[in-house]
């Protein structure tokens, strides 16, 4: 993942984390003045005052980034019932923190102490409020300095984006192929002929005759539903049509745009066309 494709899946998944049906707020603040910063703090203090819905978060693996902002010098108790929810053993963490002029506060050191001793907390990032429209080249070092991949040197994925069509039974399917050594692979194959069956009934799997390069690709991924992967132990190519937990040797071709339903419903040993689109 390029420093550039991990800024803005921050400020993306910051915008999710805190959808209203997502985070169960437990308080409602009405109160106005002196009065409300006393009773915010108190709250603050409360280990009730946020729980983030179990379901919300998926399985992680080796790293955990926490976005958060500083609430009443600390991290919102969304945090904490996070940290209080996962084994974080042996995990990573990435701390990155927006706020006003409190800066980090005591953000950190009260996660520290929440974590389990086997937790490693990277270096954090505190990005003042007014300054986040233009922060990305100051994240871009930060993440350089953590060992990511420079945002300006890396092929961005989205740059160098194909599209392909995937043809079944005359209806055709939208695919959007990433700019990734193994993706390069499979678009200089095109067009293949190709069948798929399903798998767990969790994606359809169809496999190649050729072996797509891994070498600079990310150890696995965490699919989602529509992404493009090729399972490199098989040699497969996957598409799923239902959310998957990170995987092991699982790379990241591309996504499906539109024909998802066409997926979903491919019967066992369907024969396809993959072509480029242009």
């Amino acid at each position: 993942m390029t420093a550039d494709m991990l800024y803005r899946h921050m400020l993306s998944m910051q915008c999710r984390y805190l959808k209203k049906d997502m985070v169960d707020s437990r308080m409602k603040y009405q109160e106005t003045g002196d009065s409300a910063i006393r009773n915010q703090v108190k709250r603050t203090q409360n280990t009730f005052l946020h729980s983030v819905k179990a379901s919300l978060f998926r399985g992680f693996q080796r790293k955990a980034t926490f976005y958060f902002p500083n609430w009443w010098y600390t991290a919102p108790m969304a945090i904490f019932s996070f940290i209080e929810e996962y084994d974080f053993s042996g995990k990573t963490i990435v701390p990155f923190c927006t706020h006003g002029t409190g800066g980090l506060a005591g953000s950190i050191e009260d996660i520290t102490a929440t974590l389990p001793d086997s937790a490693e907390i990277l270096e954090p990032i505190g990005i003042y409020r007014p300054d986040v429209d233009s922060a990305q080249p100051v994240i871009n070092e930060w993440l350089e300095g953590l060992g990511f991949e420079d945002g300006e040197k890396a092929s961005n994925m989205a740059d160098g984006e194909r599209k392909l069509r995937m043809i079944v039974d005359g209806q055709e399917i939208a695919i959007t192929l990433y700019n990734t050594p193994a993706a390069n692979a499979l678009y200089d194959l095109l067009p293949l002929e190709l069948t798929f069956e399903d798998f767990n009934g969790i994606e359809k799997i169809s496999y190649l005759s050729e072996e797509l390069p891994t070498d600079g690709e990310p150890d696995g991924c965490d699919p989602d539903v529509g992404d493009l992967c090729l399972y490199a132990p098989w040699g497969n190519l996957s598409i799923f049509y239902q959310d998957f937990r990170y995987s092991e040797s699982l790379i990241m071709l591309g996504h499906v745009d539109s024909g998802m339903d066409i997926v979903s419903s491919m019967e066992e040993n369907t024969a396809v066309v993959l072509e480029k689109l242009n």
